[in-house]
């Protein structure tokens, strides 16, 4: 995590900020302990704006907390300290996090995805599994990538899920999942779950007997969701 200052912090202006998120309908919460002022925004709870107030109620300190980067959200803060005239450090306008040219040339060749120009983060780098955030939906575009590779729908009670990562059909967003072989006996999949301002997309690399549940039911090429009646199979690697 990365904590930065605002300065002068008298002029923030929290119900602006609040303003702002129900506007983006952004998930947030917002949590008051004793002079403490905590406002906790973002689907995954990415940044934390906390405020302190000082003497006639009057904002003390202020700073902001990033958890993970997002491109979006923090285009948000940013128009609302612009508002506020309020100064934060220059690092604060750099991406934390970036993909290297040789990780953009791995994803081309193993799971046939192009992320150049998208909003990317990686927020998990696993042994099985590697998870992106983009700070806006872009399922239609790794769809067109991914045309003709065998995919579906997640339904209810499905899953793919390791120790470090899952992600389960219904589970607050749509999950569309996409699977093939690897041609070494194991395969690949990608997951990705999408809801109106962010998608979440994760690519799993997995060799036989590798510690990975997969409950799936049958895929098809042209549809993205199984007949009603399609026959369920489970998959189970450990």
């Amino acid at each position: 995590m990365i904590e930065y200052m605002l300065k002068p912090a008298r002029q923030v202006d929290c119900a602006l900020l609040l303003q702002r998120l129900n506007e983006m309908q952004v998930p947030f919460q917002e949590v008051s302990k004793g002079v403490l002022r905590l406002i906790r925004f973002g689907p995954n709870c990415e940044f934390d704006v906390a405020i302190a107030m000082g003497r006639w109620k009057r904002v003390s300190k202020a700073s902001i907390t990033i958890r993970y980067d997002h491109p979006m959200l923090k285009d948000i803060l940013i128009q609302w300290l612009d508002n506020c005239g309020v100064a934060i450090h220059e690092d604060f306008f750099k991406s934390h996090f970036g993909l290297p040219p040789s990780v953009i040339e791995s994803i081309r060749g193993k799971w046939r995805l192009d992320l150049r120009g998208l909003p990317v983060t990686p927020i998990r780098l696993c042994k099985n599994v590697a998870v992106f955030m983009f700070g806006e939906n872009v399922s239609a575009t790794i769809a067109a990538q991914l045309a003709g590779i065998p995919h579906k729908r997640m339904e209810k009670d499905e899953f793919v899920k390791c120790q470090d990562w899952g992600v389960e059909g219904e589970s607050g967003g749509d999950v569309e999942v996409y699977r093939w072989a690897s041609g070494t006996g194991g395969q690949f999949l990608v997951t990705d779950w999408s809801a109106p301002i962010v998608t979440l997309l994760a690519l799993w690399e997995i060799p036989e007997g590798a510690p990975v549940e997969i409950n799936l039911t049958r895929m098809s090429v042209g549809a993205a969701r199984d007949a009603v009646n399609a026959t369920k199979r489970k998959d189970i690697y450990r």
